[in-house]
């Protein structure tokens, strides 16, 4: 079923009814405007070298970077899942940038400390185990009960009683960022450079004003230094949410 598109004479219209002048809108799928191929469907992906998965991760010694690497990798064998275009890819590492302090961390910092949040509440049937604690861990910073059970399903893992797993196991930190962003359809978002929607996605709480104001800035320019590993051209739509 195709939108309703209203975008300018000189941006395309996505498959998704977003308007914007690069190949996520006027590429595949693109409805209306100058699009550059045919409506036809055109399913290609997008391969995350070593090089730039180094450009984007400089501050890591290069063993840990190569371990990382190998987790992606892995993961992404397991989880059936490439980037469509170098706007996913993109969208998906700048968060991941962003939420692990550029993959110096699978944990969240004040689990050192013991003084994290360990987010027990419970919004579907799943409850917390006992002593055990649902901060974020992972690419993706995984966290509550409902989360680590769920991820844990689809992964053919109990993270539920081993959330430890995620911040100890490359591969399934990895897998975790994976399947929450397909589950969540942040992709589908990534695919149309639409980098707001999948922030609202991730961390809805950066969405909510001045609160969240200087994280989401942060986020954002976390996505521009990101997306010059793959494209020199600067992002100038869709950024917030």
């Amino acid at each position: 079923m195709k939108l309703k598109c209203s975008c300018p004479e000189n941006e395309g219209c996505s498959k998704w009814g977003y308007c914007g002048r690069t190949d996520a809108y006027c590429g595949d799928g693109c409805q209306a405007g100058p699009c550059k191929i045919s409506s036809k469907t055109i399913h290609t992906s997008f391969d995350i070298t070593p090089e730039v998965f180094a450009c984007i991760f400089p501050n890591i010694d290069i063993d840990l970077r190569v371990r990382r690497f190998n987790g992606l990798t892995e993961a992404m064998k397991q989880m059936k899942w490439k980037p469509i275009n170098s706007t996913e890819a993109a969208i998906f590492l700048a968060h991941v940038s962003h939420e692990t302090d550029g993959l110096k961390i699978l944990a969240e910092y004040c689990s050192k400390q013991d003084t994290c949040n360990n987010y027990q509440t419970s919004w579907c049937s799943i409850e917390a185990r006992p002593n055990m604690k649902y901060y974020g861990r992972g690419w993706f910073q995984l966290s509550y009960p409902c989360n680590y059970y769920n991820a844990g399903k689809a992964l053919g893992l109990d993270l539920l009683n081993n959330p430890d797993l995620v911040s100890k196991v490359d591969k399934i930190a990895v897998s975790t960022a994976v399947w929450y962003f397909k589950e969540t359809e942040m992709n589908q978002l990534a695919e149309q450079d639409n980098f707001g929607g999948t922030t609202q996605k991730l961390n809805e709480y950066e969405c909510s004003g001045k609160v969240g104001y200087h994280m989401q800035a942060e986020r954002i320019q976390t996505y521009h230094r990101v997306r010059k590993c793959f494209d020199p051209s600067e992002a100038t739509t869709n950024l917030t949410c």
